[in-house]
Formats: C-alpha cells, sequence, structure tokens
C-alpha cells in the first residue's frame, strides 16, 4: 500500500584645501603709487574652497527595494523553496514563493515510494515603518500544491490548498544580505486520489517562515 507519509511530507514543504594665491610682500614707499583692491575680503574668500567643496559629499545607502531568498530547510524534506519580496509602497510588500519536491524526506523511514511535486505561494506584508522589505511585518497569504506519490505500479495524487495569516521580521544588512523569520497559522485542505479511493481533510495549520538571500 503507499505509504501516506512520504505524500504528506511532500505537501508540507511546498535588502583641502586649494593652494593660496601668491602676493607681493615688499614693504611700499611713499614714492611708489598703490593701487588699492576695493575689495580684498571678497578675493579672498573666492580663492577659498567652500566647506561643501572641501568635506566630500557623504553617500547615502541606497534603499534595497527587493529581496531574493532560498528556504535552506526544505533541503531536508527533499525539496527546494524561493522567494521574491518586492517593496510596491514605502510599508507594502508582494511576494511569491514556489517549491518543489524532488524526493523523500531525509526523516522518512527507507521505502521505495518516490514522491514529487511543486507549490506556488503568495501574498502581501505589511511593515511597522517606511522601510518595506525589511523590519517587522504580518500579512495574510494563499498558495497551493500539487504532489504524487508512486509505488509500484500504485500512484496517488494530492492537491493542497492553504490559506493563513504570518507574523515576523526581516534583516537586511548595509551590504545587502537578507534573513528573514516568521510564524503563523491558517486552514489547509488536503485533497489524496489512488485507485483505494479519495479523500478530503480540512484543518487548521501551523507554518513556519525561514529565508535567507539578497536584497537589492
Amino acid at each position: 500500500m503507499l505509504d501516506r507519509n512520504a505524500l504528506s511530507g511532500a505537501l508540507l514543504l511546498l535588502t583641502v584645501a586649494s593652494p593660496a594665491l601668491a602676493q607681493d610682500t615688499q614693504p611700499s614707499t611713499p614714492s611708489e603709487d598703490v593701487i588699492q583692491d576695493p575689495m580684498p575680503s571678497s578675493r579672498a574668500q573666492a580663492s577659498e574652497p567652500s566647506a561643501s567643496e572641501a568635506a566630500p559629499a557623504r553617500e547615502k545607502a541606497t534603499p534595497k527595494k527587493v529581496a531574493l531568498s532560498i528556504n535552506p530547510a526544505m533541503l531536508l524534506f527533499g525539496g527546494i523553496g524561493a522567494e521574491v519580496d518586492a517593496a510596491v509602497a514605502p510599508a507594502v510588500s508582494l511576494f511569491l514563493a514556489p517549491s518543489v519536491v524532488f524526493g523523500n524526506s531525509i526523516f522518512s523511514p527507507p521505502s521505495d515510494v518516490s514522491v514529487g511535486g511543486f507549490g506556488l505561494e503568495g501574498g502581501l506584508r505589511l511593515f511597522f515603518g517606511q522601510q518595506a522589505p525589511k523590519g517587522f511585518w504580518l500579512g495574510p497569504y494563499g498558495g497551493f500544491g500539487i504532489a504524487s506519490a508512486s509505488f509500484g505500479n500504485v500512484t496517488a495524487d494530492a492537491t493542497v490548498l492553504r490559506f493563513g495569516g504570518m507574523l515576523g521580521y526581516s534583516w537586511i544588512t548595509r551590504e545587502g544580505f537578507y534573513f528573514s523569520l516568521g510564524a503563523g497559522g491558517g486552514t489547509q485542505q488536503t485533497t489524496v486520489s489512488s485507485p483505494y479511493g479519495s479523500t478530503e481533510e480540512t484543518g487548521p495549520m501551523f507554518a513556519l517562515r525561514l529565508a535567507i538571500g539578497l536584497a537589492l
């Protein structure tokens, strides 16, 4: 009979100065005709650099607007997940996260069951500050997944739909390193079809987020 745990595992995977002017210092005599500069101070000021010219302009760090990341934890479950999180407003971002399952979880007992599938998730995040996509955030999300498991000549297919919300925090360093953690929950509907029949289950779910990548 098909390993139900393997199929369930597959479904769970789814940021100076300038030189001074030379001046004649020879003393003048009463017999010499000396033409005085009517505006000596203005000329002296013109020859000296301004404070803004003498000091180099301080460069401002360019805000990061897009974060590209992966979920390394999925590698333990025989899959990989990626995400694009892009700021669309000072405190709002939209994200899209595809995932692929290509093998059995390392936590599953050895078996002849092969699993595979893919999923797609998306939503928005509201940030507690004008600096999306970094800082504290919360927001809704939704997604779906499709997986299959084969054992000999027997194949079972499953689909999953999930909706929920999540709260978390995202860090972006000056160098552009991105790291994000989050947790939340929601509801999930799972439908499994096999030669032995089909089942459908709906219930609450708990979700965790781990993302590592780069911000641009």
